[in-house]
């Protein structure tokens, strides 16, 4: 049990931060009047791809955490190898999607 609340505890202080910058996140937020479906499309595809990186920044530190106490256990250690992985390819994803946006908004000249 300890050991969950203490999970918890560690992961609500990294999301801490962001409760600071969702303010500014609603800042850029395109007024619905004024934006094109282009605008918005960026907004968003910006959006998720902070979100996914903050995903898979934590799954990596879960994968991390996993690793230094695998303590030798090679099923424990390969579980955690794959894990860093597996977010690492999600972190590829992410850019790849960003990448993807911008991509079809430069060849709508927007």
């Amino acid at each position: 049990m300890k050991k969950i609340l203490s999970l918890v505890f560690a992961v609500s202080l990294l999301l801490a931060p962001m409760t600071i910058f969702a303010e500014e996140l609603a800042k850029d937020l395109p007024n619905t009047s004024e934006a094109s479906i282009y605008t918005v499309i960026d907004t968003v595809g910006n959006i998720i791809f902070g979100v996914l990186l903050l995903i898979a920044l934590i799954y990596i530190l879960f994968a991390a955490i996993s690793f230094i106490t695998a303590q030798g256990d090679a099923a424990k250690l390969k579980t955690a190898q794959d894990r860093i992985l597996y977010a690492l390819i999600g972190i590829g994803v992410a850019v790849l999607s960003k990448g993807l946006i911008a991509l079809v908004l430069r060849l709508t000249n927007v």
